[in-house]
């Protein structure tokens, strides 16, 4: 069925289902929030105070986080819990309130604001993450994309450029099972990290740990300790790390965490302080209750997770190699994570796009990993099917497969 009346055909036949499927937004199922509906009864009216016996119904607390909070979330980010601030629900807030924070006052280690320093620029892996480059966007910071440096050469490129241009403030990267490529920095990496010279002595990096305990299958990928080896190397300034439950418990109603050096958490919870009394006390006590009395705490309400996610990823895996071959395309086989990323022939991401949608299905826009919605060779399509059904999830991907097979046929005939 490679000819191009034999595709044209089976595109008229799904046409003809009239479908409605959506996979443009990793989202969870609400089979995976009804493994978290124990949060909604775990406190009751007279089960308010956290260890130390603070009332958490009240304004005062600590504004990095109760201390069970702290320690609870430490190992999703491989931090001791003393580096850990738990907030609210949005970790994209929190990182929001740092970026924001280092524009218009600066860094612990140099008080000159960087809006002081215009032009500021961001280097960026792309394919990435389109919030973190709409945050920078919208404040007038410049995204410089960069390939995910999943080996030396990739790296070598990241530090010839951060080297070169004091106009580089920072860098964002989701270190393991980045998004979309589902890529884990290796170890040497995180070295070359902790290591590399900066023409911006107030360079920071956002590390966006958003996946970090979304395993998918039993052979996972491990990150080494980042702050760890930052901090060997006297560098841990540099590396702010956040991470949220937003895939481990709600979405809409989870909290949101961050790790840094001891300067910075001294230096941002002064700066905190003064936007906040305290955050939301209730809702950390309720997910240390909940997570903390679930079989096998985090580590195993995750594992459920990956049983309701797995056949889908597996469905995805399956059909593709099944209908589409190197020639018009190639896809991550992610170990973990949210997403798959899939490669068109350069030139065919957008129409790829756009016959999925003329038939009921919605893709993420095709340039939505890049900065400002523009792919350079327009062939990258970021697939999330973690929310539909099972059932969706195949067809939504028979559908896919057959548009990058129309579009490669009708762009050589």
């Amino acid at each position: 069925m490679n000819t191009l009346s034999a595709i044209k055909a089976k595109y008229s036949e799904l046409a003809d289902q009239q479908l409605d499927l959506d996979l443009t937004r990793g989202q969870p199922s609400n089979e995976q929030f009804d493994l978290s509906n124990g949060l909604l009864e775990c406190l009751d009216k007279n089960d308010y105070r956290d260890a130390t016996g603070l009332d958490c119904r009240n304004y005062p607390g600590p504004i990095d986080g109760l201390v069970e909070a702290r320690e609870l979330f430490a190992p999703v980010l491989d931090v001791r819990p003393e580096l850990m601030i738990v907030a609210n629900t949005s970790s994209l807030d929190l990182m929001s309130r740092v970026l924001n924070l280092f524009c218009l006052i600066g860094t612990a280690d140099r008080t000159r604001a960087w809006f002081e320093d215009r032009p500021i620029k961001f280097i960026a892996c792309c394919p990435g993450y389109d919030r973190h480059f709409s945050l920078c966007e919208s404040l007038g910071i410049e995204i410089v994309p960069v390939p995910f440096p999943r080996d030396g050469e990739a790296m070598s490129e990241i530090e010839k450029t951060v080297k070169g241009d004091r106009s580089i403030k920072g860098m964002w990267i989701v270190p393991k099972y980045s998004n979309p490529g589902g890529e884990t920095l290796t170890a040497e990496v995180v070295e070359a990290l902790a290591t590399m010279e900066s023409a911006a002595k107030d360079f920071r990096i956002f590390a966006d740990n958003a996946y970090a305990v979304h395993d998918l299958y039993e052979q996972q990928e491990t990150l080494a300790p980042m702050m760890e080896i930052f901090e060997r190397h006297g560098s841990e300034d540099r590396l702010i790390m956040f991470g949220s439950t937003a895939k481990i418990t709600f979405s809409a109603g989870g909290l949101s965490f961050m790790a840094a050096s001891e300067r910075n958490k001294k230096f941002l919870l002064s700066l905190f302080s003064k936007q906040t009394i305290s955050w939301n006390k209730l809702e950390q006590l309720r997910h240390v209750r909940f997570l903390q009395g679930y079989p096998g705490g985090i580590n195993g309400l995750m594992q459920q997770h990956a049983k309701l996610l797995r056949p889908k990823f597996q469905a995805v895996e399956s059909i593709l190699s099944s209908q589409l071959d190197d020639s018009v395309a190639s896809w991550s086989r992610p170990l973990g994570g949210y997403f798959i990323s899939v490669n068109t022939r350069p030139g065919l991401a957008k129409s790829v796009v756009a016959l999925a949608s003329n038939i009921g299905v919605k893709l993420t826009p095709a340039g939505a990993t890049y900065p400002k919605g523009r792919d350079p060779d327009d062939c990258n399509i970021r697939l999330a099917p973690t929310r539909p059904a099972l059932r969706d999830v195949e067809i939504a991907t028979e559908v896919l497969a057959v548009c990058i097979r129309l579009a490669s046929l009708n762009a050589s005939s």
